[in-house]
């Protein structure tokens, strides 16, 4: 016998489940005697569940796992693939460099222009990662009374500094398959075409426009609010799920009062937008604003407002079913998508706001979708590990 062989399962021992196998163990002999049959030794091996660890979703993921778990509960069909076009590619980039723009004009608007101010706007950042952003704000002073188009000429210069740190990668080789080499052509970073830097400076008057109107309503534009940028934290769904979610506040600003209840807005940059979204690019956006929603109270109640309601594990928060009818977190948080899409220069607001039911309803769905992941985890896993999109545009949802 030269393998293993396994024997049927016994449970008649310790309310366990056992296995018992053989294994051969070589001898002297039958390494000097051809045909010498090994020596049979039998092991005992108690079956155990194995081990799942949590799975931890980026909200951007949720954009490939929430149709997929759509799909899988027969709501959605069919889920065709849409790989991402180099066109597509060079939007995301672009569209990653002007969130760090975006973040770049809301400091000087807020006034964080110092050192130890753009250490507190950005909480999350590394220090490396703040240097940009530290150069090119040191010298910036913008009076309250500026108009409009000297707020603008002030962003701008600011940004030309920020684009000529030596810290951006402005070039890239590509890899030859297979070898140590790098290919003789050089790629030029996206976020220097002239279509970026265009597109940041219709940012710059989308901001200028909105932070010189007196009766705008919009905290991430008002001179006197105070804000954070990239503030990146976990959130875990109760102890007895083991999804966890991973997000990125891109900007959360809030007025200072006297007392400790500090009410935040979220005013998330989209730059781009379907012009005629299907329904089910609809509900996963709604889904998709009701987690950074639920991010952003919980940062604003334990963070920003000092509240010992909600807890904590380590670095991440803990949502609690429980919580769902909590004035203590509800209304805590306006939350709005601005969307600035391809050569505007006035940004297009999309509120985002939950009743009670949709709260209900959204938590109900998280936690079956954690089942759904637990019970198809490798599939699950395969989906977040590869680099495609869903195509939704004509898709079949069908209803609740």
């Amino acid at each position: 016998m030269s393998k293993q062989e396994e024997q049927p399962v016994d449970t008649s021992v310790d309310d366990k489940i056992y296995q018992s196998s053989f294994r051969p163990q070589p001898t002297f002999l039958e390494k000097i005697i051809e045909g010498h049959n090994p020596v049979l030794r039998t092991r005992r091996n108690e079956i155990k569940e194995p081990p799942t660890s949590a799975i931890r979703v980026s909200v951007s993921a949720f954009r490939k796992l929430f149709p997929w778990y759509l799909h899988q509960i027969g709501r959605l069909s069919p889920l065709t693939e849409s790989h991402r076009s180099p066109d597509s590619e060079q939007s995301a980039e672009i569209g990653s460099w002007l969130h760090k723009v975006d973040n770049l004009y809301r400091s000087i608007i807020h006034g964080n222009t110092t050192e130890e101010l753009v250490k507190k706007s950005f909480p999350s950042m590394s220090e490396e990662d703040r240097l940009p952003f530290e150069v090119a704000l040191r010298d910036v002073d913008l009076p309250q009374v500026a108009g409009k188009d000297e707020i603008a000429q002030t962003l701008v210069d600011a940004y030309k500094i920020f684009r000529g740190q030596p810290g951006w990668v402005k070039a890239t080789t590509r890899g030859l398959p297979g070898f140590d080499m790098q290919d003789a052509g050089v790629k030029i970073s996206t976020i220097f075409s002239d279509q970026s830097h265009q597109r940041a400076l219709l940012l710059a008057e989308s901001w200028a426009r909105e932070a010189s109107n007196p009766k705008n309503t919009y905290w991430l534009f008002r001179r006197n609010a105070r804000s954070e940028g990239e503030v990146r934290m976990i959130l875990n769904f109760s102890d007895d799920l083991k999804l966890q979610l991973s997000g990125q506040l891109d900007c959360i600003s809030w007025i200072p009062l006297a007392h400790s209840r500090v009410v935040t807005q979220v005013q998330d940059l989209k730059t781009g937008w379907p012009t005629e979204p299907s329904p089910a690019f609809e509900e996963m956006i709604r889904f998709e604003s009701w987690l950074m929603t639920t991010l952003a109270e919980r940062y604003t109640v334990a963070k920003l407002g000092e509240s010992e309601v909600t807890k904590r594990q380590g670095n991440s928060y803990v949502f609690q079913p429980t919580h769902i009818d909590n004035k203590e977190f509800n209304g805590r948080t306006r939350m709005d998508y601005r969307v600035l899409s391809r050569g505007d220069d006035a940004f297009t607001f999309i509120h985002q706001g939950f009743t009670a039911e949709e709260r209900k309803y959204n938590v109900d769905v998280i936690q079956d979708i954690d089942r759904v992941i637990h019970e198809n985890e490798l599939e699950a896993r395969k989906l977040m590990s590869y680099n495609v999109q869903f195509d939704l545009r004509r898709a079949i949802l069908k209803p609740r």
